[in-house]
């Protein structure tokens, strides 16, 4: 019976490259995060942003990416009938994205 190789899984590059990565990332975050002073800067941007860029957010969130290639396959082995639930469950999503927006932005 062979015995297969014993390589390392990870060169010592491979590690160089993922400690660089995380301080990069740390960096950067606290780079952008300097001009927040409180939970409501953090949370709701000081509320100075607008409504729609944020329903936009909110949108992209709930069409997470497993949806994407997944929604066509099932419909695909469904016969369609994935379709209609598909389409309205997307409408449903800009409008609750839209109303909760439109909502937290009047309130203070």
């Amino acid at each position: 019976m062979q015995t297969m190789p014993n390589h390392e899984l990870l060169t010592t590059l491979d590690y160089v490259l993922i400690v660089v990565y995380l301080v990069g990332v740390v960096a950067f975050g606290s780079f952008m995060a300097r001009g927040q002073k409180t939970s409501d800067d953090y949370f709701v941007a000081g509320r100075r942003m607008h409504w729609f860029p944020l329903a936009l957010s909110i949108w992209a969130s709930l069409t997470s990416a497993n949806s994407m290639p997944g929604g066509p396959a099932y419909g695909y082995s469904q016969d369609l009938q994935y379709l209609p639930i598909s389409l309205v469950a997307s409408w449903r999503r800009c409008l609750q994205s839209v109303w909760f927006c439109r909502c937290c932005t009047r309130c203070d």
